[in-house]
């Protein structure tokens, strides 16, 4: 019986691997810079985790032999399971059990689903299901875009989605998002 050794170093280089990681870490920061949620910078500050897990998952799985939809299915698992603790750090920055993170953030979102439909109020005082959907948004596309190129070895893909959302934020927001732009394309043509 053979065993397959996983290899200790990705077959792409450990640079390109760098540089995925700071193109979503890039577009995370940008979303943060945006201060989409209240306008307050420090609630989106948990999108450069929620960038780095989707890069790990995205690479480790081609890595380990999971197929496109397993390796997507598991990073869909453990965004379902770590977002929502980065999102009750809003509401608990100071620190609480993983079960009231949890509880915040459900709480949240649920109310704000009452408060647009059964209560059916014009607006509504939560705001973690912003975060919250942010952070899903970030999660997915870092997973899509590492997957792109360590499972299908297709860079292109990455570079267009990744750069799609980073045009897609800047044509919405009122802040100056230009030097993310370029400190992303800088990143890119100096490999």
């Amino acid at each position: 019986m053979t065993t397959r050794k996983i290899p200790l170093a990705p077959v792409e280089g450990w640079i390109t691997f760098g540089l995925v990681l700071v193109m979503c870490v890039v577009l995370a920061l940008a979303v943060d810079d945006s201060r989409w949620v209240l306008g307050r910078a420090e609630y989106l500050d948990m999108l450069v985790y929620t960038a780095i897990g989707g890069v790990l998952v995205g690479f480790i799985g081609p890595k380990v032999g999971w197929g496109r939809w397993l390796t997507y299915l598991i990073g869909v698992i453990f965004a379902a399971l770590i977002v929502p603790i980065l999102t009750g750090l809003v509401l608990h920055p100071e620190g609480a059990s993983i079960h009231d993170l949890y509880v915040a953030t459900a709480d949240s979102v649920v109310q704000a689903g009452f408060d647009l439909t059964i209560r059916n109020l014009a607006a509504t005082q939560q705001y973690l299901h912003f975060v919250y959907t942010f952070g899903l948004v970030v999660w997915a596309t870092s997973m899509f875009a590492s997957y792109a190129v360590f499972g299908h070895h297709r860079p292109l893909n990455a570079v267009i989605v990744l750069g799609v959302v980073l045009l897609a934020n800047m044509a919405l927001t009122v802040n100056p998002q230009l030097p993310y732009l370029s400190s992303s394309a800088s990143r890119r043509s100096s490999c």
